[in-house]
């Protein structure tokens, strides 16, 4: 018994030495404790008579492992073909070892594996991921289509064969498909999205509109939080600038991203103290603008943060609830200029930003020396500039003092026309009856400056007679006037004729005669009176 045991644990000690590492050390009789191999990989020798070699225990209560043969790979009733890694059956001892009715294939019958009585030519073809020939017919490999888009389960197979539906779940989802934007295979050929994707670029003010220089893209199907689809933003740090936004009247900022600074719809230029309705989208459009220095200044409702979940435009870009995708556990929002002060965000449940928490938000601009509308400029568009106007005709030079003050109109002697534009420029702070726009005449000139009442720089077609009439001193005429080149019928000449004052008072004044041609006789109805 003992000389058995001997043999067993040599017998052992033989297999873990020819299945190990031959650089390993030779195993210590003593403590028994070397471990030959630690997974079934580093056992096989490449041979299929002999059976799988596995990593076993040296002994039930051995910490230690060797290489040793599970089984043999054939039954007994098999022969074993080592050159074609296959058990042939052994006609003379069985032709259906397995029982099955059906006779091996090496004795003339059609059962492909006759050591399993669940494989023969009768069965039917399994749905398993395990590849396993149930019905001897390498062709087959289930009929499991779960979701009846006439596409078999992709788990299942026959060998390398199998079914090509590669989600059995989705009727939706099959070879063939039309790829779409959804972020998974829907055609099955192990790409996701390919062809549909889109291109966005960075959007760091969030108004939907990306930088025009953006570097920074991603593909996706959808733009992700803090990206837009186009690069147009000419100013991606201020939300209220894209092409597309309300072009405020602010003599600086180009908000529409066309290129030119104050040029909305219908221009910038009012009368003072007229209204309208907001010409914003969102929230804005619901208020007004009053016109004030000339100028459209903001809408009573002020442009904020974009509240998601509500169905509302807050921030007056033309989409309710835009930018609302968060990706980030918390985020600031609002700004940190003039009256103004950042708030915090969270991302709630449902994917989407919070209101803004504790932010303080831009108001219309009032005259404070605060900058409540946080564009980084003060009191714009209700700051009052005056320039001195002595002849009262809501006109001054270019010379005029001026003075700035809080109020929502110039006070008398003074007037809001900004004399820098040569159509509002006066021409003689002297005499109220001259400034740019006159159609008036008059019957005396200027002080300097003759009878350019319309500060044109050119004498009115009136003025011109009175300049040749021959003047009393008073404004009246002395004596008639010849005529150096008379034109035809009804054409204006410097013939003036001296007549009396068509009111009935003393005195009298020049008239303007039209000439007739030699045939024709235009009468006293054609004389009209000098201005």
């Amino acid at each position: 018994m003992a000389a058995r045991a001997l043999g067993v644990i040599a017998a052992s000690f033989v297999v873990l030495v020819a299945c190990g590492d031959p650089d390993d050390p030779a195993p210590d009789a003593a403590t028994d404790a070397v471990v030959v191999c630690t997974s079934d990989e580093q056992c096989g020798d490449g041979a299929f008579c002999n059976g799988e070699e596995l990593c076993l225990p040296r002994s039930p209560s051995a910490d230690a492992r060797g290489c040793a043969p599970d089984r043999a790979a054939c039954q007994d009733d098999q022969v074993c073909d080592e050159e074609a890694d296959r058990c042939r059956q052994d006609c003379a001892v069985a032709t259906d070892a397995d029982g099955d009715g059906a006779d091996a294939i090496d004795c003339g019958g059609e059962d492909c594996d006759d050591t399993r009585a669940d494989v023969r030519p009768d069965a039917t073809e399994v749905c398993d991921p395990d590849g396993l020939d149930e019905d001897c017919d390498p062709t087959t490999f289930g009929d499991r289509d779960a979701d009846g888009d006439d596409h078999l389960d992709a788990a299942c197979c026959n060998g390398d064969r199998c079914g090509d539906d590669c989600d059995d779940s989705d009727d939706a989802v099959f070879p063939g498909q039309v790829e779409a934007c959804n972020e998974r295979d829907d055609d099955c050929d192990e790409d996701t999205d390919e062809t549909v994707l889109v291109r966005y670029v960075r959007d760091g003010d969030r108004d939907g509109h990306g930088a025009e220089d953006a570097t920074d893209t991603v593909l996706a199907c959808a733009p992700p939080a803090g990206y837009a689809e186009v690069a147009d933003d000419c100013d991606d740090t201020i939300g209220s600038v894209h092409p597309g936004a309300y072009d405020r009247c602010d003599g600086t900022v180009d908000d529409d991203c066309s290129g030119t600074a104050d040029d909305p719809p219908g221009g910038c230029a009012c009368a003072n103290g007229t209204s309208r309705t907001c010409p914003l989208p969102g929230a804005c459009g619901a208020s007004t603008q009053t016109c004030v220095a000339g100028t459209w200044p903001e809408c009573a409702v002020i442009a904020t943060e974009e509240v998601c979940g509500n169905g509302l435009d807050e921030d007056c870009d033309g989409a309710a609830d835009d930018g609302c995708t968060c990706d980030e556990p918390v985020r600031f929002c609002g700004i940190d200029v003039g009256a103004c002060e950042r708030g915090v965000q969270v991302c709630a449940t449902d994917g989407a930003w919070s209101a803004c928490f504790d932010a303080i938000d831009p108001t219309p601009e009032t005259c404070n020396e605060i900058d409540d509308d946080c564009d980084g400029t003060v009191d714009e568009g209700v700051f009052f500039r005056c320039w001195e106007d002595g002849d009262g005709d809501g006109y001054a030079t270019l010379t005029a003092a001026v003075t700035a003050m809080c109020r929502t109109s110039c006070p008398a002697g003074t007037t809001s026309r900004d004399p820098a534009s040569v159509a509002q420029r006066d021409c003689d702070p002297g005499d109220g009856r001259a400034f740019p726009g006159q159609t008036n005449g008059f019957g005396t000139p200027r002080a300097s400056g003759g009878f350019d009442f319309d500060c044109s720089g050119a004498a009115t077609i009136t003025s011109f007679i009175l300049s040749s009439c021959a003047d009393d001193g008073s404004g009246g005429c002395v004596a008639d006037e010849g005529i150096a080149a008379p034109g035809p019928c009804g054409s204006q000449t410097t013939f003036l004729v001296c007549a009396p004052m068509s009111n009935g008072s003393s005195g009298t004044h020049c008239e303007q005669a039209f000439v007739c041609g030699p045939a024709e006789d235009c009468g006293d109805q054609n004389r009209v009176a000098c201005r």
